[in-house]
């Protein structure tokens, strides 16, 4: 639960601001990217800004001038994902507030709102992203995080929707003299001395030989205070998952670290979640998920659902699932975020049948005792923001779009939607309508 008084001190602060631009920090060193925190676009990192000052993987020119702008009490145009959950109706925690009074930012508070705009800070949550080498091909992912859906793009190009072409590559990964990588490494020995979360994401990083060198780093140079966390689908065999293991049991064994935590992923259950999750076995992924508890009991697993529309009709069942295993013992948390991107997939594209599947499931979880109150205000925020009745003028090409990229996905793949979610059949149906209007539209100003 999050302290009213850490809350009411943040709003003191000037309006829009959050540590978590400061002191949190995602790196693409496959591609030169960077973002603070995970919600914005990421942005390019000038590689003679690294040259000068490894540290620039973190502290770019552009990110200080957000820092700048905050400090001056003005909201910056990128960080809107907070912005929609603050504008909703009623009493809602955008996740600015929920991440600036975690324990790696909150103590920073004082300190930080005294300091000049453009100083170099040592951040204290890492994320970074070695290699985009990935075994999925997940609906809302894109190239640049996912060699699978690169490949794929290579094979059948962009997509014939309107709206965003989130799924095509913006440029390709950088497989040979990175200096990105090169300057996370000349960074790292000094970074991590202030380090308390670090966490490797992907693509999948288990396919990536950075992943265990950081954890050989770990074993021979201790960082007591730091807990490591690992992003991971889960969806392999389990020999891939016992040499991660076998490392991590060392780093308990020799105190090396604090904490260490799974993050992985699932957007629904059963069929639903493999649709979306194209290459996710279930049952791979149930049986890792049981190694893991097993063979490290004191590690958590934050299962992470990002919420979008095709995620509505099994979130139930994934909640019952969940139920499940958190009386079988598992420490799992469930993290719920909505889907910002690509518009086309976003939940609250949701029609009335689809937002009364979502209020009654809000309300199931409520029942459910398993849950904490940050699991369930997680969704009562997103189903919030759903039933806000706000026009969106481009409503009706996000629909025709959606008609489109599901076709198109369906006859890539060989899928069925239709057959996978019938509870979409009306949804499906007015995105069709949309999709012909549009097209009619078109015709008719040509």
């Amino acid at each position: 639960m999050i302290n009213k008084q850490k809350l009411d001190s943040i709003k003191n602060a000037p309006n829009g601001f959050c540590l978590a631009k400061w002191y949190q920090v995602t790196i693409d060193l496959s591609r030169g990217y960077t973002h603070s925190c995970h919600h914005p676009m990421r942005h390019k990192i000038p590689v003679e800004e690294i040259i000068k000052d490894p540290s620039a993987l973190h502290n770019t020119h552009f990110k200080m001038l957000q820092r700048k702008l905050m400090l001056d009490g003005i909201r910056p145009p990128e960080c809107d994902y907070c912005w929609k959950i603050e504008d909703t109706a009623g009493d809602h925690l955008s996740d600015r507030f929920i991440k600036s009074t975690d324990n790696w930012a909150y103590d920073l508070l004082d300190e930080t709102l005294k300091s000049p705009w453009d100083k170099k800070i040592s951040p204290t949550y890492v994320e970074v992203i070695f290699s985009s080498d990935c075994n999925l091909n997940c609906a809302y992912c894109m190239a640049d995080v996912s060699s699978s859906i690169e490949s794929e793009m290579q094979k059948f190009g962009p997509y014939p929707v309107t709206s965003n072409q989130h799924r095509m590559p913006r440029e390709k990964a950088i497989k040979e003299n990175n200096p990105y990588v090169t300057a996370f490494w000349l960074w790292f020995p000094e970074m991590v001395k202030t380090l308390r979360v670090f966490r490797i994401t992907g693509g999948e990083p288990l396919l990536s030989k950075e992943t265990f060198k950081v954890l050989d780093y770990l074993i021979d140079h201790p960082a007591p205070n730091l807990s490591l966390a690992i992003n991971t689908n889960l969806s392999y065999s389990s020999t891939q998952l016992q040499k991660l293991i076998s490392q991590v049991k060392v780093l308990f064994a020799h105190k090396a670290i604090k904490a260490f935590s799974i993050y992985t992923s699932l957007d629904g259950f059963d069929d639903q979640a493999s649709y979306i999750r194209k290459g996710l076995d279930l049952n791979k992924f149930k049986a890792n998920i049981s190694l893991i508890t097993d063979s490290l009991p004191e590690s958590e697993i934050i299962l992470m659902c990002t919420y979008n529309i095709l995620s509505i009709t099994s979130f139930k069942d994934l909640l019952d699932w969940i139920v499940e295993q958190k009386n079988a013992g598992k420490r799992i948390t469930l993290d719920i975020s909505y889907l910002k991107e690509p518009e086309y997939l976003r939940a609250n594209l949701a029609d009335d049948s689809l937002k009364s599947k979502m209020n009654d499931d809000l309300e199931y979880m409520k029942t459910l005792k398993q849950f904490s109150q940050y699991e369930i205000n997680k969704y009562d925020r997103i189903v919030s923001w759903v039933n806000t009745k706000t026009a969106d003028p481009f409503k009706f090409v996000y629909q025709a779009d959606f008609y489109t990229f599901i076709n198109e996905f369906d006859k890539r793949f060989k899928s069925n939607f239709s057959a996978l979610f019938p509870g979409h059949k009306k949804f499906y149906r007015s995105c069709m309508k949309s999709y012909l209007w549009k097209k009619i539209y078109s015709l008719g100003n040509k």
